[in-house]
């Protein structure tokens, strides 16, 4: 699935400050009436609901697992330490790391963005630069390398870069890692692979779902 409407919906978006650092996996949710997702968990996240209403069940990580049923359910017989919360067009909903939750979604169309944490809490400058689309703020990150950039441009930044499909943020990188060099041999300064990136690399784009960057 190309994720050009992805990028669309977040041109527009502008993330609440302290929800700012929370963004190593973007999440995209687009349901319809009555779909749902069993309780689980994961690293700290967040999610905007844009269109229709969703239901939350929540539970604090010190319980158990809640006992995995279909969410209207729970409504007749609610687990212990179990609540619920609904989420209507404009609310945002943070969840802390290893909270229990189940959804279940209430319209006929309903719509949400957001990220999930994780192996963000460890990122510098570059890296959150890289995630936001944010050109200048990956130059800022680069001149204040020491040595040679080539060196300072980690798997981890290609990947991500791959991941997050910002193009003329990823092509940046690409250059810098000396994957990507100009061809002097054509005027219009095509670009061509010096060498073929990692499998690594290659699997953040399939993970986005970013033809272009593949």
């Amino acid at each position: 699935i190309d994720s050009g409407m992805h990028m669309a919906l977040w041109s527009d978006v502008s993330v609440p400050r302290p929800l700012a650092e929370v963004h190593a996996e973007p999440i995209f949710s687009a349901a319809r009436l009555d779909t749902y997702i069993g309780f689980h968990r994961h690293q700290e996240s967040w999610l905007a609901q844009l269109h229709g209403r969703k239901a939350w069940w929540l539970a604090p990580p010190n319980l158990p697992m809640p006992p995995v049923r279909k969410p209207w359910d729970y409504v007749e017989q609610r687990p212990r330490g179990v609540q619920l919360c609904i989420t209507n067009p404009g609310d945002i909903l943070y969840l802390p790391t290893d909270w229990w939750h189940a959804t279940w979604n209430l319209d006929d169309f309903v719509i949400g963005m957001g990220w999930e944490g994780g192996w963000s809490s460890q990122w510098h400058a570059g890296m959150h630069a890289i995630a936001d689309g944010n050109l200048e703020g990956l130059h800022a990150w680069r001149a204040s390398q020491q040595g040679d950039i080539g060196e300072a441009v980690t798997q981890d930044m290609l990947y991500l870069g791959t991941r997050a499909g910002h193009m003329d943020v990823l092509l940046a990188l690409l250059e810098w890692s000396g994957l990507l060099r100009h061809d002097s041999s054509h005027s219009s300064g095509l670009q061509e692979w010096a060498s073929a990136p990692s499998p690594f690399v290659i699997a953040g784009a399939a993970v986005g779902g970013h033809i272009r960057t593949l």
